[in-house]
């Protein structure tokens, strides 16, 4: 499905957030993009474990709200539409109340899509050269 969308969308870019049972489905979908002759950039980073999913999800929820535009429900096709409902079936839990949530997916990569978007504060400095 990946390699598709990378193909039909002309994505160039792919971020996985990664665990040790996921590492593999990252290193097949990136050798199934070089059969296809499809090469995004893919890069991999482990979940954040300084803050909960649901925290950054809530953290990014504004951003989310004011600069990602969807399809209206008439002109989404079916995975879109179950991504949507995923989206607008995610609930905020307090603390007390906090379960896991069987479909966070959506939400969370919105908030993976928005952090991607953010720029990152990066150093730079010149140095002598050794020789």
């Amino acid at each position: 499905m990946i390699a598709s969308l990378v193909q039909t969308y002309n994505i160039d870019l792919i971020d996985f957030e990664e665990t040790k049972s996921t590492a593999s489905y990252r290193e097949e979908t990136t050798e199934l993009l070089k059969k296809k002759e499809l090469r995004p950039t893919i890069m991999s980073h482990t979940a954040p474990n300084d803050k909960s999913k649901q925290q950054r999800i809530f953290d990014s929820a504004p951003d989310v709200r004011d600069h990602m535009i969807f399809l209206t429900s008439g002109k989404r096709n079916k995975e879109y539409e179950l991504f949507m409902n995923n989206v607008f079936s995610f609930r905020l839990l307090s603390s007390k109340t906090q379960m896991h949530h069987r479909h966070d997916d959506a939400p969370d990569s919105l908030a993976m899509a928005i952090e991607m978007l953010k720029p990152k504060s990066r150093k730079i400095s010149a140095i002598r050269r050794p020789f």
